[in-house]
């Protein structure tokens, strides 16, 4: 079997052979031949080295330049961040700061560096519960990573301030960093500070009035009850009955007597629900059996103001409620809708499935009605709308009253008016 060589040698053989007569090699002009091809590869190669170290060496400055350009982008933003920022090694040894960090520390930028993230804070006391952050800071274990956490911190003078401190992981060619966003927020705990404070203060002037309310409330109530009651028996004392005008002044005792009675009882119900003693039972109710007994009691009153009084209640709804209260709520909604009605006016009580699982029950007069400019003060307490100086008796509380009361049961409340037209009082209870 022949031999075989490389392509190259076998190039090579063949142009050696030639002017040969008998096909046989030249070796002289083959050495030749060779060597000349192995010089040409090697200045190819060393043409190649060349171009590959120049390459080499553009790639490498091209490199350097975006590190600088990167590093003085970050350098830039870290120095108009607001919040101090610290560069540390694995052994919690500062690298760099930014100049909010010299501010928030009241430190040169040279003398932080070198120093252990935990010398920024005060020396941490037996059982202190942040402890665990200067050790791990010191040790290099990071607890606190990718967390943002409330503690202490230390300034130069031995100020001790709260901050807000979130530590993130840096990773790098020669190693880890751990990257710390410090923000003082003292004026931040100042604030909810004053915030508790204040809070504090209302609260404690909210259960004062509640219990200056109550007290005075049940004072009133005795001397006043004497006064009706006294009242009452000039009225039906047989021995000695009363002229005209001898009666007529004791119905304005009467008159007055009960207003304030009732009065004195919205205040201590707006008292008891402030301080939070009001007790509600929630049971079933009927809402028509309700609206009977209401309209019965405020048809005197409806009566002598000739306005007419229409029934459209839901004869079988049933709603989750205190009676008790829901009766309250509703005489009061019914005696307002009188007394703020026209003469001749017309009052309708009506109820109705509102959604699945409530029931709308509204009062409708034909009064005046009420300007939007006064919406938003009608559930304030002691608020009248500009009617104090009106001759319709009132304090401005029944409305506040009645509208924590039907909150109270889980309810709702809210009303519709048009000036003009009149108004629509409405309250939502859950359905049975």
């Amino acid at each position: 079997m022949a031999k075989t060589f490389p392509p190259l040698l076998e190039r090579q053989l063949a142009r050696a052979r030639r002017g040969r007569e008998d096909g046989s090699v030249d070796m002289d002009r083959l050495l030749d031949m060779v060597a000349s091809a192995y010089e040409d590869m090697d200045s190819e190669r060393r043409l190649s080295e060349r171009a590959l170290n120049l390459m080499e060496k553009e790639l490498r400055a091209v490199n350097e330049r975006l590190r600088e350009e990167a590093e003085a982008l970050v350098k830039t933003i870290l120095s108009n961040v607001g919040d101090g920022v610290v560069i540390a090694d694995e052994q919690g040894i500062i690298e760099s700061v930014n100049a909010a960090i010299e501010t928030t520390f009241r430190v040169p930028a040279d003398d932080m560096i070198g120093r252990n993230l935990a010398s920024l804070m005060p020396s941490p006391r037996a059982g202190d519960p942040d402890k665990y952050i200067s050790d791990s800071l010191n040790t290099g274990i990071p607890h606190v990573l990718n967390t943002t956490i409330q503690t202490e911190a230390i300034r130069s003078g031995g100020e001790v301030f709260p901050i807000e401190l979130s530590v993130g992981e840096l990773l790098r060619a020669d190693g880890r960093r751990f990257v710390g966003i410090i923000r003082d927020i003292t004026t931040r705990k100042a604030a909810e500070a004053e915030i508790l404070r204040a809070r504090d203060e209302a609260e404690a002037a909210s259960r004062a009035k509640s219990e200056f309310l109550s007290a005075m409330s049940h004072e009133l109530r005795t001397p006043l009850n004497a006064v009706i009651g006294f009242a009452q028996l000039l009225e039906f004392n047989p021995g000695s009955p009363l002229d005209d005008e001898q009666k007529m002044c004791v119905d304005h005792i009467m008159g007055g007597g009960k207003h304030l009675l009732d009065l004195i009882d919205q205040v201590l119900d707006l008292a008891r629900i402030e301080s939070g003693q009001l007790n509600i039972l929630v049971e079933d109710v009927a809402v028509d059996d309700i609206a009977v007994q209401c309209l019965q009691l405020i048809a005197p009153q409806a009566l002598a103001r000739s306005i007419t009084v229409a029934n459209w209640s839901d004869a079988h709804a049933t709603v989750r409620a205190d009676a008790v209260r829901f009766k309250q709520v509703l005489l009061n909604l019914l005696s307002n809708a009188v007394k703020y009605n026209r003469e001749g006016g017309t009052l309708t009580l009506a109820s109705d499935r509102s959604e699945p699982g409530w029931i709308w029950i509204g009062v409708t007069d034909t009064g005046e009605g009420i300007p939007e400019s006064l919406h938003s003060g009608l559930f304030e307490p002691f608020n009248r709308l500009g009617k104090e100086s009106s001759d319709i008796l009132g304090a401005g509380v029944g409305l506040t009253v009645t509208k924590q009361l039907v909150e109270a049961m889980g309810g709702r409340i809210g009303f519709d008016s048009e000036v003009g037209r009149g108004s629509t009082f409405w309250v939502e209870l859950p359905e049975v």
